[in-house]
Order: structure tokens, then sequence, then C-alpha cells
């Protein structure tokens, strides 16, 4: 839970570990804790036991705004508290907003907090006509496109580290976050500098399985850095050279018996531990995160510089984890591309127009938010 490292600022290491309860996947802790922190995924996909959702008197409830839809909104009704306290940056209107007001009333309390006010750098950057049937395809494709992601490991490069800022910089691909990774290091930013801040994710790496004969389950033998070299494994093995391959000695002795042992090899799903994340948070200078992880209910006041690798529609939480108030702290600045294609004269190209009008309108979007932000905004 996100929130826990906070606790423990506050409260200390060991009091947090016998008073906080983590509500968690399998894991329900409440029973002689003074509170408890739920995930909203883990309540919305689990039934816990029903002693559990009758032990609370107030329950508090972080990014309210998203509990207005089909899928968090049940959480609400889960809960009989009496004292309830939803928080938000975003209040919403509309059927979600009459929802969420329905059980937590209108706002009572409207924070006067400073931010701070950004300066904002937008780019055009031409992109090829390509084919696309929806915004998940067109932002797949634009997330893969080596130049355009050279460019933004470039802005991260020499306008965040070599000046000494501390980055944000967010995707809703974990591909295109490992491709800037390995850009950034190509170009001489130490590793420990650079941090992908995501839940569970595909790596560049590949794992080596084999299932033992007579069973279905699949079980682990190395991780590789690409999948030729996973592969040279296998046929060492077919060949019955055992000697130079680390495994377990269960497997070997079956392979010396001759017994059929099957192998395949897949792409690395990584999953961080809570631990790396937080370390991440507060050691690497440049954050790669995705939207979904890293958009709501985080506070990193250093971070002073953030970059849109891929249009987002809503920028108003993202370019917020930038504005934190923090003695010393560097005016923050925010970096986009403006994507485009050009459309020749007398040529018309159906991809481009699409791909023009969902550039220009996710822009437009962007700069409401800029200039409702207080951010003086210059192009280039």
């Amino acid at each position: 839970c996100d929130c826990i490292p906070d606790v423990r600022q506050f409260f200390g290491q060991g009091w947090t570990e016998r008073n906080v309860g983590r509500v968690q996947q399998d894991k329900c802790e409440f029973r002689g804790k003074a509170f408890s922190i739920a995930m909203a995924q883990s309540l919305a996909r689990r039934k816990y036991e029903p002693d559990f959702y009758k032990h609370f008197g107030c329950i508090v409830v972080d990014e309210i705004q998203v509990f207005g839809g089909p899928h968090f909104s049940p959480i609400l009704y889960m809960f009989p508290a009496r004292v309830r306290v939803a928080v938000t940056a975003e209040e919403k209107t509309g059927p979600f907003g009459r929802l969420i007001r329905t059980h937590t009333g209108k706002p009572r309390v409207v924070s006067s907090q400073e931010v701070l006010k950004p300066h904002a750098y937008l780019a055009k950057n031409e992109v090829q006509p390509f084919y696309c049937f929806n915004d998940g395809a067109l932002l797949t494709n634009l997330s893969r496109q080596r130049e355009r992601n050279e460019r933004l490991a470039g802005v991260i490069y020499s306008r965040g580290f070599e000046r000494g800022r501390q980055v944000l910089a967010m995707s809703n691909r974990t591909r295109q976050l490992l491709e800037i990774r390995n850009m950034l290091v190509e170009r001489g930013v130490p590793e420990h500098e650079v941090g992908i801040h995501a839940g569970k994710y595909e790596t560049n790496r590949y794992v080596l399985y084999y299932k033992l004969e007579g069973s279905e389950k699949r079980n682990r033998l190395g991780v590789f850095e690409t999948r030729s070299r996973a592969y040279t494994v296998i046929r060492r093995i077919e060949r019955g050279d055992y000697a130079s391959i680390q495994m377990p000695e269960a497997l070997y002795n079956r392979l010396q018996r001759g017994e059929n042992i099957e192998f395949e090899t897949s792409r690395e799903i990584y999953s961080p531990t809570q631990f790396e994340l937080d370390n991440i948070t507060h050691s690497c200078s440049i954050i790669l995160a995705t939207y979904e992880i890293f958009s709501k209910g985080v506070d990193v006041p250093k971070l002073d510089m953030g970059v849109e690798l891929l249009p987002v529609g809503n920028l108003k939480q993202p370019l917020g984890r930038i504005l934190r108030l923090k003695d010393g702290k560097a005016t923050p600045e925010w970096y986009a591309l403006h994507d485009y294609c050009e459309e020749p004269e007398g040529f018309p190209v159906p991809e481009a127009k699409i791909l023009n009008k969902y550039f220009s309108d996710k822009t437009k979007s962007r700069i409401a938010a800029l200039k409702k932000a207080g951010a003086k905004i210059k192009w280039s």
C-alpha cells in the first residue's frame, strides 16, 4: 500500500508493524489494529469474512473520484460505517458525481494549499501516418516509435539528468518505459538513478521453464537477457551437456534417466515488491512510471520535472505530481510532444486526418490543464 511509508515516517517502524493492518489480495488484517489500509482492487475483486465489513466505524477513501465508476462504486456500499471521509483533487459531476455525493454529502472542506506554478515546454513532433482501429492501438503504435522515444530520452537526459532535476516521466505502456530506460543508460545515466515504478509488467528478459514428465506445473530454470541465450541452454541440454548448466539436482537426475522433460521460454513477468517501489520513489533521480500507478495517491515533493511520454487526456493529476511545495525546490517544468502527421496537398491520407484530430484534441486538453495550473507555455 502506497501510504504505508508515510505512516512509518510519522509513527515509526515498530508502531506501524504492530498497529496498521493491510488488506491486499489474500491478506486481511484488521483485528487488533488501530486502522487498516486496503487496496481498492482487492476489495472489488475478493470477498472477505463478514466481520471485516462490520468492523469499522470510520472509513477514509482517497481519490474518491474513481469510485463513481461501475468497477469501484460497489465498494462504497460494503461498509456500514457511520463516519465517512473522502478526499479528491478532482470533484466529479454528472451521474458519477451524484453517486459519490450519496455516500459522502457535499464537500465540507476545500483546501487552500498553495502549489507551485510550472513552466511548460511543448514541441512539435512529426510522425508517419499509421493505421489504428482504436485509441489503445494508436497509443501502442506511438509508444513503439524508436525515433520518438529517442527524442524523449534526450529531453530527460539533457533537460533533466544533466541539470540535476528530479524527473517523473509517465506512460501507460511499460514496454516504452523499458526502452527509454535502456536509452538513458546508454547515454550515461547510472542504472541506480533510473527506476520503473509500475505494477506487474513484462520485461525485456526471458524466463526458461521446464515441465517434468506427467506434470503440468511449470518450473523456473533461469532468466536470460535474450531469447537466443535461453534457447542455447535448451540446445545444450538436448545434447546432454549438463555440466555447464546450473540446475536442480532432481532435474539433473531425471535427465540422466532419460525422462522426457519439456522446455519453453517466455518474457519475464516482473512484480516489484513494495520495498523496491519505495526505493525507486525516494532514491532515483529519474522515475519512469505508469499513469495508472503514479497519477493518484502518491506524494513525492522532490519531483520538479515531468515528461509526458504518451499523450494523456486529463493532465490534472499527472501534472500535480510535480507541483508540490518543498523548500528550495526549483520552478517545476513540464515537457510534452505535440505529434502530427503531414498531409500532402492533393494526396489525402485518411489515417493522417484521424491521427491529427486525436493529437489536436489531446493538445487542447493539455493546454487547458496547463493554463489552469498557471503555467507559462513555450512552443518549439
